[in-house]
């Protein structure tokens, strides 16, 4: 009974390591991608900046 109860732990444990693994890969990506968007932005002239701004601005209203 005890080993069985060590399987089925173990099993629930490797799911949700999958999960979070998956997760984490995401947010890293999405990180990633911002800081290079960031370091664009900051490179762009005044007038594409103003509409960029205004565009990041409409989404997330």
């Amino acid at each position: 009974m005890y080993n069985n109860q060590i399987v089925k732990e173990y099993n629930v444990n490797d799911n949700q390591y999958e999960k979070i693994l998956l997760l984490a890969k995401k947010s890293s990506s999405v990180n990633k991608r911002i800081d290079l968007l960031i370091k664009n932005i900051k490179m762009t002239n005044p007038e594409k900046l103003e509409k960029i701004v205004e565009s990041i601005e409409q989404c997330i209203k």
